[in-house]
């Protein structure tokens, strides 16, 4: 069964979340490393890039996500340490659509 009420989602299927994210991030590093003819170690993802220190070259998931997507997902994959997230229990400042902040100022709600 599927279902979001009441805000469960996230926390019911956290690990199964954790997991869907740790394939993509592999998958990017493989295609990154496919079109670069490079061994994937030598990959990191960061901010949205897959990037190759030694070349200082750089691809962004939107530019890889094709290729990735053609790939099988891995069957098992390293989850980083809950120290090492940059995004997850943080406290971000809420990003508004220009046209939603027009409305919102058209209606005189902030």
């Amino acid at each position: 069964m599927m279902g979001t009420g009441g805000s469960t989602s996230v926390l019911s299927e956290w690990k199964r979340l954790r997991k869907a994210g740790a394939c993509a991030r592999v998958m990017l590093l493989e295609a990154a490393a496919e079109i670069w003819k490079v061994d994937p170690g030598s990959c990191r993802a960061e901010k949205s890039f897959v990037l190759h220190d030694p070349t200082h070259r750089r691809l962004s998931y939107g530019e890889l996500a094709e290729k990735a997507s053609q790939m099988f997902p891995p069957r098992d994959v390293f989850l980083k340490d809950e120290r090492d997230f940059k995004v997850i229990g943080k406290s971000l400042m809420r990003l508004i659509h220009p046209e939603k902040r027009a409305v919102k100022r058209f209606l005189g709600s902030t």
